[in-house]
C-alpha cells in the first residue's frame, strides 16, 4: 500500500507539465504500482471489519 501511495504522490509531478485531471487520472488508473495503493486499502477494511473469534 505505501508503494502504491508513493508511485501516486510521484505521479502527480505529471500535473506541473500541462496534464490535465483526467489524463492524471488515466495514468495511474493503468499503473500497477498505483493499484497496490486499492488493493493495501481493500485488505486494510477486510481486517478492520472481519469479526473476531
Amino acid at each position: 500500500m505505501i508503494i502504491g501511495f508513493m508511485y501516486i504522490i510521484l505521479y502527480l509531478n505529471y500535473l506541473t507539465i500541462d496534464y490535465t485531471i483526467v489524463e492524471y487520472l488515466s495514468l495511474i488508473s493503468r499503473k500497477f504500482e498505483c493499484w497496490l495503493a486499492l488493493l493495501g486499502l481493500i485488505l486494510i477494511t477486510i481486517v478492520i471489519f472481519k469479526k473476531g473469534d
